[in-house]
C-alpha cells in the first residue's frame, strides 16, 4: 500500500497525514472502549522483554505499552495545519504571479 501512496505535492502529503490520523482516532476508540481491561489489546505494542535468573529460577517479563494517540493525534492536526498553510500560500501565489503557460498548476482545485 504504502509504496503506491504518491508523494512530492502538497495535496499528496496532506492525503497522507489525513490517512494516519484516521487510524491514530480508530486506534485511540478501539483503546478507549475498555482501557484498563486486560483482555483490550489494542494498541499494545512490545517494548522490553527482562530475563532474569535467581539460583536455578529463571523468569522473563514482557513489557507493553500503548502509544500516546493523543500526542499523535496532536501532531498530525499541526502537520496537517501546517500543510493546508502552505498550499493556500501557493494557491494564493499563483493567482499573484501566475504561471508561465497560464494554465493552473495540478495541486490548485
Amino acid at each position: 500500500m504504502w509504496l503506491d501512496t504518491p508523494t512530492g505535492n502538497v495535496d499528496d502529503e496532506i492525503r497522507m497525514c489525513k490517512i494516519w490520523l484516521a487510524r491514530a482516532l480508530a486506534l485511540d476508540s478501539a483503546i478507549n472502549q475498555d482501557p484498563h481491561s486486560s483482555s483490550n489489546k489494542s494498541g499494545l505494542v512490545l517494548s522490553e522483554i527482562r530475563q532474569s535468573s535467581s539460583g536455578d529460577s529463571k523468569s522473563t517479563d514482557v513489557i507493553t505499552r500503548r502509544p500516546d494517540t493523543i500526542a499523535r493525534i496532536n501532531m498530525l492536526l499541526g502537520r496537517i495545519a501546517q500543510l493546508e498553510k502552505t498550499r493556500s500560500d501557493l494557491i494564493d501565489s499563483q493567482a499573484e504571479h501566475g504561471d508561465a503557460d497560464g494554465q493552473p498548476l495540478p495541486w490548485v482545485d
